[in-house]
C-alpha cells in the first residue's frame, strides 16, 4: 500500500519537474511530493529495521514503544527541515536549460 501511495506521489514530482519545468506553484509542489516520496520510504525502512535488527527488535518488540515513536519522528524531522532548506534554495532562472542538461542537441 505504502508503494502505491509512494508512487502516486512521484507521479506529482514527475510533471512537476519535466512537465512544468518547476515555474510558479510547480517547484513547491515537486518539493513537497519528492520529499514525502522519499520520507515514505525511509518510514518503511524504520519499520523494518525495528522489526528484522535483533538489537532494535529487542528495543521495541511490538512497534508501539516509544523508542520506536521517537525515531519515526526524529526521521520525520529530518525531512521537514530537508523541506525547508530546499524551499528556501535559489533556483536558476532557466529551469528548462537544467532540465535538458546531457541532452544531445537534434
Amino acid at each position: 500500500m505504502v508503494g502505491v501511495i509512494s508512487c502516486a506521489i512521484l507521479a506529482v514530482s514527475y510533471l512537476s519537474l519535466y512537465q512544468l519545468k518547476l515555474k510558479g506553484l510547480a517547484r513547491p509542489a515537486y518539493i513537497v511530493s519528492a520529499i514525502a516520496a522519499l520520507w515514505l520510504n525511509c518510514f518503511v525502512l524504520v519499520v523494518q529495521s525495528f522489526l528484522k535488527i535483533p538489537f532494535l527488535h529487542a528495543l521495541a518488540p511490538n512497534g508501539n514503544e516509544p523508542i520506536f515513536g521517537i525515531v519515526q519522528l526524529l526521521v520525520l524531522g529530518g525531512f521537514i527541515y530537508a523541506a525547508f532548506l530546499c524551499s528556501s534554495a535559489s533556483i536558476p532562472a532557466d529551469t528548462g536549460a537544467m532540465l535538458s542538461m546531457g541532452k544531445k542537441a537534434a
